[in-house]
C-alpha cells in the first residue's frame, strides 16, 4: 500500500491502470514475451537447486559421510554470508542500472555499467577471498563441533573455493545485467553447462573415479565456477556488440539488445 500510494503522486501513476493492464494481458504476444524473458531465468535457479542436490548425493559416496557433506554445509554458509549475499545485492542493482540506461536509449553506458559493477564485485570478493584463506582454520573450527573429519574437510573447502570468489562475483553479476536487458537465456545455459554440467561430471570423475574423496568436489566447484565466470564475461562482450553499432563511423545508432534476445 506504501508503494501504491507513492506511485500515485509519481510520474509513473499511469502504472496503476489495472484495466488497461489487465487487457494488454490478453495478448498473447505479450504473454509470450513474458515466458521466453521469465522462464529461462526460473530454470536458472532451479538448475542451482539440481546442482546442490548433485553434490549432497555425490559427497555422500565419499568414504566419511557425515564428515563431508557436514563441511560442505558450515563452509558453504560462511561463503553465503561473506561473499554470495553482498553479491546478489550488486546483482540485482546491476539488473536495475542497465535496464534503465537501455529504457533510456543509452546501451554503451547500459554495457559500461555492467563491467564497471562487475569489477567492483570482484575485487569486493578478492578481499573476501583473503581473508576466508587467511582464516579458513578459524572459521571451520567456529562452525563445525568436534568432528575433526568435518573441521578439516571445511578448512580445505573454504581454502579451495576462496581462489574462485572473484569469478563466482562476475557470474552472479553479469547474470543480473543480462536479465536487465531481458537476455535471460545466456545466464540460462551459462549455469546450466557450468554447474551442472561440468561441477556435477567433475565432481563424480575427481571424487568417487578418482578416489579423492571430498577434496575432489571441491576442486570440481572450484573450476566450475571459474569456467562460469568466464562464459558470462564471454557473454556480456557478445552482447555488447549486438547492441552497440556504429553509424557512419561517428556516432552510435540504438539498436535494441532485447531484439537479439527475445
Amino acid at each position: 500500500m506504501i508503494n501504491v500510494r507513492h506511485l500515485k503522486g509519481s510520474q509513473f501513476q499511469s502504472c496503476l491502470d489495472l484495466k488497461k493492464a489487465i487487457g494488454e494481458i490478453g495478448s498473447s504476444k505479450l504473454v509470450i514475451r513474458f515466458l521466453r524473458i521469465g522462464l529461462p531465468a526460473c530454470l536458472q535457479d532451479i538448475s542451482i537447486l539440481v546442482s546442490s542436490l548433485g553434490i549432497f548425493y555425490i559427497l555422500s559416496m565419499t568414504h566419511d559421510i557425515t564428515a563431508s557433506q557436514a563441511a560442505w554445509a558450515a563452509g558453504w554458509r560462511v561463503e553465503e554470508v561473506l561473499a554470495i549475499m553482498p553479491m546478489y545485492g550488486l546483482n540485482m542493482a546491476a539488473a536495475t542500472l542497465v535496464g534503465q540506461n537501455l529504457g533510456a536509449g543509452k546501451p554503451r553506458r547500459a554495457a559500461l555499467i555492467g563491467w564497471q559493477i562487475a569489477c567492483i564485485g570482484a575485487a569486493i570478493n578478492a578481499l573476501v577471498a583473503i581473508a576466508v584463506y587467511a582464516n579458513a582454520g578459524s572459521l571451520s573450527h567456529l562452525m563445525v563441533s568436534s568432528n575433526a573429519g568435518a573441521i578439516v574437510a571445511c578448512e580445505d573447502y573454504l581454502r579451495v573455493v576462496a581462489l574462485t570468489e572473484p569469478f563466482f562475483a562476475v557470474w552472479l553479476i553479469l547474470s543480473g545485467a543480462m536479465q536487465g536487458a531481458a537476455a535471460t537465456r545466456g545466464p540460462m545455459v551459462a549455469t546450466v553447462l557450468c554447474f551442472n554440467g561440468l561441477r556435477l561430471g567433475a565432481a563424480w570423475m575427481l571424487s568417487i573415479s578418482c578416489d579423492l574423496g571430498a577434496h575432489g568436489t571441491w576442486i570440481a566447484m572450484a573450476v566450475s565456477t571459474v569456467a562460469a565466470g568466464l562464459m558470462m564475461m564471454w557473454q556480456w562482450r557478445r552482447l555488447e556488440f549486438s547492441s552497440t553499432k556504429t553509424l557512419d563511423g561517428r556516432r552510435l545508432q540504438r539498436t535494441s539488445v532485447l531484439k537479439s534476445y527475445p
